[in-house]
C-alpha cells in the first residue's frame, strides 16, 4: 500500500467527497483501492496484468475504469472468480461500472467465472471477457437474485460452463446487451452462448452470436419462465450436438431484423417468433425471407453484408432508420449506402442533436438547433419504430433549444429499461435522429 496518509488526508480536506485513486500508483492492487474507496471513486487502472480475485464492497456507484481493454487485464489465475458482486442489500447499482478492461481465466464450482451478479447492477462497457470456467453456470457472466445489468460492446469468448458459457441470468434477473459478440463459447449442457431462465429476461441489440456451442441451444436457451429478445442480431455457425443449434427455447425467444444462418439443424426449436429476419430454411413470420445473406468474409469471421445482400433495406420499415438514413437492415451490422438520397441526408444532419446523461436515469436533456425558423417535431420511438411519446410539435425560432424527457410515454407510464430513438423532423422532412439508453 502506498500513499495511504496522504488519501486519508485528501479525503479529510474536502470531506468525503469523490477522489480519483491510481492503481499501481497509490495501491498494489486493485483491491485495495476498492477497500479504500467510497461511494463516487473512480480508480484508474495502468496497463498491465493484476492477477486478482476481486471481492467488492458492498458500497455504490465505484468505477474501475483501465486504459484499453487490450492493455490492462484482470487475471483470475484460474484460483476463483475473477470479480464478485455478492452483495445482499442492493446496493451495488447502475452507476457502478468495469470499463476497458480484460477479465479473463477465471474458475468456479458455482456461477459465473468471470464475474458473478447477486443482488448487484453494475454495468459493463467496452470489455474482453475470456477464457473462464464455471463448472455450473455462466462461465463468463452469471445474474442471480435479482441482478440487473447494462453491457455495452463487450467480446466473450473462450468461456465455459455446464449452462451459459457466456452468460446466465437466473433468479429474475435481467441484461441487456448493446453492441457485442459472443464467439466460441462452449457450454456442457444448454446455452453455449444465453441462457435465461427463472423469471429473467435478456435483451440483446445489434450483436454477433458466432461459433458457440452446446447439447441443446448452441447460441441461445430459454428455460421456464425466461426469455430473450434478440433485435438486429446476427446469429450463425453455432452447434448444438442434439437440437437447436442456434436456438432452443423453452421459455421464449423473439427474433426482429435478425438473420440465423449457417447454425446446425435443427437450427430452432420451441417457442420462437420472428418477424423480418433473414431464417435458413424458413420460419413463418411477417417479412421473414429464406435467402443466403451474402456476407463479407464470413469464413474469416467478417459478417458485414456486401452490397448485394437481400438483408439490406429487408427489415421492419417501422423500425428505427440506419445511421445512413435507409431502411433497417437486417443482422448486427447495417451496410452503409452512398447515393444522392444519403447524401442529401448527410447534409440535412449538419443539425446539432444530442442529449446528456446517456446512459440515463430518471430524466435526459434532449439539445438541438436548427438554422432557421420551422416548425419542429421532437419524437420518442422504442426500437420496433413504436412512437411512444411526442416532446414537441411547434414553430420554433432558429437558434439553440433544448427539453428535457422524464422516461415517460404519452400517457404518463414509465417506460422499461431499453435502447429509445430520438428523431427530429421539420416540415421539409427528418433532420437527424439518435440512440439513447434508459436504465432502472
Amino acid at each position: 500500500m502506498k500513499n495511504v496518509i496522504c488519501f486519508i488526508i485528501l479525503s479529510s480536506l474536502i470531506n468525503l467527497s469523490a477522489i480519483i485513486i491510481n492503481i499501481p500508483e497509490d495501491f498494489d492492487s486493485i483491491q485495495e483501492g476498492l477497500n479504500f474507496a467510497s461511494a463516487g471513486d473512480t480508480i484508474l487502472v495502468a496497463e498491465g496484468i493484476y492477477f486478482e480475485n476481486i471481492i467488492w464492497p458492498d458500497i455504490e456507484d465505484i468505477k474501475v475504469i483501465g486504459v484499453s481493454r487490450e492493455s490492462t487485464i484482470i487475471d483470475g489465475n484460474y484460483v476463483n472468480r475473477v470479480i464478485d458482486f455478492d452483495n445482499d442489500y442492493n446496493i451495488i447499482d447502475e452507476n457502478t461500472l468495469l470499463k476497458n478492461l480484460t477479465i479473463r481465466n477465471g474458475f468456479t464450482q458455482g456461477g459465473g467465472a468471470g464475474i458473478f451478479y447477486h443482488n448487484s447492477k453494475p454495468s459493463l462497457i467496452n470489455l474482453i471477457i475470456t477464457n473462464n470456467e464455471s463448472v455450473f453456470r455462466g462461465g463468463g457472466i452469471m445474474c442471480f437474485n435479482y441482478s440487473h445489468t447494462i453491457i455495452e460492446n463487450v467480446i466473450f469468448s473462450n468461456n465455459t460452463a455446464s449452462e451459459g458459457g457466456a452468460i446466465n441470468c437466473d433468479f429474475s434477473s435481467n441484461a441487456l446487451l448493446i453492441n457485442c459478440k459472443l464467439l466460441d463459447n462452449i457450454s456442457e449442457s444448454c446455452g453455449g452462448g444465453i441462457v435465461a431462465q427463472g423469471g429473467s429476461n435478456i435483451d440483446v441489440y445489434n450483436t454477433l452470436i458466432y461459433n458457440n456451442s452446446a447439447t441443446y441451444g448452441g447460441a441461445v436457451i430459454t428455460g421456464e419462465k425466461g426469455t430473450v429478445d434478440l433485435i438486429n442480431c446476427t446469429v450463425v455457425a453455432n452447434n448444438a450436438s442434439e437440437i437447436g443449434g442456434a436456438i432452443y427455447a423453452y421459455g421464449g425467444v423473439d427474433l426482429l431484423n435478425c438473420i440465423l444462418w449457417d447454425n446446425s439443424i435443427p437450427a430452432i426449436d420451441g417457442f420462437v417468433s420472428a418477424t423480418y429476419s433473414d431464417i435458413q430454411e424458413g420460419l413463418v413470420g411477417v417479412g421473414n425471407i429464406d435467402a443466403i445473406p451474402l456476407f463479407n468474409d464470413p469464413l474469416n469471421g467478417d459478417y458485414h453484408l456486401t452490397e448485394n445482400s437481400p438483408c439490406i433495406d429487408a427489415g421492419d420499415p417501422n423500425s428505427p432508420l440506419d445511421p445512413d438514413g435507409t431502411i433497417a437492415d437486417m443482422g448486427a451490422y447495417f451496410f452503409y449506402q452512398i447515393n444522392e438520397i444519403n447524401e442529401n441526408e448527410i447534409e440535412i444532419n449538419k443539425y446539432y442533436l444530442s442529449n446528456y446523461p446517456n446512459p440515463f436515469n430518471p430524466t435526459t436533456t434532449i439539445s438541438f438547433s436548427i438554422l432557421e425558423e420551422s416548425k419542429i417535431e421532437l419524437f420518442i420511438y422504442n426500437v420496433k419504430g413504436q412512437k411512444i411519446k411526442t416532446l414537441l410539435n411547434d414553430q420554433i425560432s432558429a437558434g439553440e433549444h433544448s427539453i428535457v424527457w422524464n422516461g415517460e410515454d404519452d400517457n404518463n407510464k414509465p417506460v422499461s429499461s431499453g435502447v429509445y430513438l430520438y428523431r427530429l423532423r421539420s416540415d421539409e422532412g427528418v433532420l437527424t435522429s439518435k440512440k439513447m439508453l434508459f436504465v432502472k
